[in-house]
């Protein structure tokens, strides 16, 4: 996994939130009662307390970029992908375990509506979620949950709904996303891809920035460059590639090499059209 962000030649007016701003006593605490929340098996966990390897450094090292005294400070922050498959939930996923791994109050809003309750990121899947919050059927207090043996809070989808994307664009959407950036020192929301769903940009538009994930091998330039057309109206901060490793090394390149060929291609290829 590598990041790149100085490709979108991009000036980030982000507004970081102190890690002192929201007292200690209104961090969200689990019940005492019910069932205690894990993350489910499925779960690609690469960042742990204690974890000593390559990838859970990439993401330490994005963390990094993206705290108030990073190249790319965003408290706030969407992370989406062109297509399935390309590995944004688990970008989401470790990206927040990265900042709450450190103490940051941190929340991971998933806010992929379509997904089925067996995609869940928890177990037992939560009862409640995202979708119940923005339709007013329940306190954002009651959709938060804790997840076990970590630091971390998640806001789960929810039950299916009929229309997504008109609740992402709600009123509702709007005040539940400034509550949040207030009480979390980081919000990280996994939205669903940008082709064919407007939900990231929508969501991008509350947020302080956008990452695009995209994987070596499978995301094909040209919705790559759809992709960001689609999010001309988001701050994108920079684009996470996947599966560089194996690429880099058959390429024989630096990670700075690599991106420098991606992206002259992709401009190349947009001056022909």
């Amino acid at each position: 996994m590598e990041f790149d962000g100085g490709s979108m030649q991009r000036q980030i007016g982000a507004r970081a939130v102190s890690a002192n701003a929201v007292p200690a006593t209104d961090r969200i605490a689990r019940p005492a009662t019910g069932p205690r929340y894990r993350l489910a098996a499925s779960a690609e966990v690469a960042v742990t307390a204690d974890a000593d390897n390559a990838i859970a450094d990439q993401f330490r090292r994005l963390r990094g970029m993206l705290s108030p005294a990073g190249a790319y400070p965003a408290c706030t922050v969407t992370i989406t992908s062109p297509v399935a498959g390309d590995g944004k939930s688990v970008v989401s996923l470790n990206l927040a375990l990265a900042f709450a791994n450190r103490g940051d109050r941190t929340v991971l809003v998933d806010a992929e509506l379509r997904k089925r309750a067996e995609a869940s990121l928890l177990a037992p899947v939560p009862d409640r979620g995202l979708t119940d919050v923005l339709a007013g059927r329940c306190a954002l207090d009651d959709a938060l949950l804790e997840v076990e043996d970590t630091h971390l809070s998640v806001l789960p989808a929810g039950p299916l709904v009929p229309d997504p994307t008109g609740l992402l664009g709600s009123d509702e959407c709007v005040r539940m996303m400034a509550e949040l950036k207030a009480r979390f020192d980081h919000v990280v929301v996994d939205t669903p891809p940008v082709i064919p769903f407007a939900d990231a940009a929508i969501l991008g538009a509350l947020c302080d920035g956008t990452i695009v994930v995209t994987r070596a091998g499978h995301t094909p330039r040209k919705l790559y460059d759809e992709t960001l057309a689609a999010l001309a109206n988001v701050k994108v901060l920079g684009t996470v590639l996947n599966g560089a490793g194996r690429s880099l090394a058959d390429l024989g390149r630096s990670p700075d090499g690599y991106y420098r060929q991606y992206y002259a291609q992709s401009s190349r290829a947009k001056k022909r059209k």
